[in-house]
């Protein structure tokens, strides 16, 4: 009994080939666009895709708040394909057509609101001062002089109050 040949390279590279036929994206292969439509209980964000929902991959360096936000105004996306296989879009960016800006100051974006979670604390920090907020509810104001200004009436409420 003979051993089987193996078949060229060239020929094998053509088996493939016949095999597993190009699947083409977008005609040009180029980034097209999609919009964004929910997430799934598992996290996965879903688009709108040529009138399909299909779950998409992140590639954008946009935050989970943003990305909430944009899937909430069911925004539009920038859409590539991994290995040009139109069953694997890629978010690479959300699309936008105009920045929040503070009228004052044209050049400085303003944020309407900044939204900051942590699941056991939250502390900011500059040099020696610090606020920490806790899950607990505990509230922690740390710093080498303290200073509480008001306008109107400044009030300091608690179960109890302790000064010093």
């Amino acid at each position: 009994m003979q051993p089987k040949k193996k078949p060229s390279s060239l020929r094998r590279i053509a088996e493939v080939a016949n095999l597993e036929p190009r699947r083409t994206a977008s005609p040009s292969g180029a980034p097209t666009r999609a919009r964004l439509d929910s997430v799934t209980a598992d996290g996965r964000v879903l688009i709108q895709l040529r009138g399909e929902l299909v779950p998409a991959v992140l590639a954008t360096s946009a935050t989970e708040l943003e990305l909430v936000d944009a899937i909430r105004a069911r925004a539009e996306v920038l859409v590539a394909f991994l290995d040009d296989d139109p069953s694997q879009p890629v978010i690479l960016a959300v699309l936008r057509d105009r920045l929040t800006v503070d009228a004052s100051a044209p050049r400085s974006p303003v944020e309407r609101v900044i939204d900051l979670e942590a699941t056991s604390v939250l502390r900011l920090r500059a040099g020696e001062s610090s606020i920490e907020l806790a899950a607990s509810g505990r509230v922690e104001i740390r710093g080498l002089e303290v200073v509480s200004i008001a306008e109107g009436t400044n009030h300091v409420l608690g179960g109890t109050v302790k000064l010093n």
